[in-house]
């Protein structure tokens, strides 16, 4: 059964919890997956960013007769 806080908000601590008050309220399917989210926060890590590698520039060949005509 669930649990009450004096203010008479539902304490939903674990996922059967949360299925009984699914059960008795009629939530949208946002509104269920915004609940989900604040009960199972998902830990997102700080991404570093990658570093840059210097691109040399390379002198180009001459074209060709080839890469003439195909281009």
């Amino acid at each position: 059964m669930l649990k009450q806080d004096k203010a008479g908000y539902y304490i939903v601590e674990t996922a059967l919890d949360l299925k009984q008050y699914h059960r008795m309220t009629d939530l949208t399917m946002r509104e269920k997956i915004q609940l989900r989210a604040e009960l199972n926060p998902t830990i997102v890590k700080k991404q570093t960013p990658k570093k840059k590698t210097p691109i040399k520039k390379v002198d180009r060949p001459e074209p060709t007769e080839f890469d003439k005509w195909f281009n």
